[in-house]
């Protein structure tokens, strides 16, 4: 019976092992925190963001120190005005960000490092919602959009912007490509 006991204790460590090397195998995202080489190239051409819902991005073939930063919100907007824009001053100030009024948001933890979420209401205008899931080799990404006005909101836009600002292994440093 102790033969039986030890095999099927066995079996479980080493499947909990095995489960535990593949999440370690796959990309992680935490929310990124405005502090490094970006954020200070921003800061000198004076282009300062909200960076609540950005997200640092790392992978296991990646070099030591290499991420990228998931600028996942950068704007989400429609015809004629924003939901969300993470610029300081919002873009487009004679247009559509003319009435823009700048909430912060900022990802649900729960399940870090390997999915990130946001729930994000809009007061008088509608919601929208971002997950970020990481698998293996790449990230699947839903964004939702509700709208909450009584007109329609035509055209919705969406700016994910992927910076490679701080992995020259496969960036380009230099802004030439960017």
């Amino acid at each position: 019976m102790a033969c039986i006991a030890f095999g099927l204790i066995s079996g479980t460590l080493a499947f909990a092992q095995n489960e535990e090397d593949k999440m370690d195998s796959r990309i992680q995202l935490k929310p990124y925190i405005w502090k490094g080489p970006y954020a200070e190239m921003r800061q000198k051409y004076a282009c300062p963001h909200d960076p609540g819902l950005c997200a640092d991005l790392r992978a296991p073939w990646m070099k030591d120190g290499d991420r990228l930063i998931l600028r996942t919100s950068e704007i989400v907007g429609y015809h004629d005005g924003y939901l969300y824009d993470d610029h300081f001053p919002t873009q487009e100030l004679e247009t559509r960000g003319k009435t823009y009024q700048h909430i912060l948001f900022g990802w649900d933890l729960d399940e870090a490092p390997y999915a990130l979420s946001a729930e994000n209401t809009v007061p008088d205008k509608g919601f929208f919602g971002l997950t970020l899931t990481c698998r293996d080799d790449y990230v699947d990404i839903v964004l939702t959009v509700r709208n909450d006005m009584s007109n329609r909101m035509d055209y919705v836009d969406w700016y994910f912007c992927v910076v490679g600002f701080e992995s020259p292994s496969i960036g380009d440093p230099t802004l030439k490509r960017t």
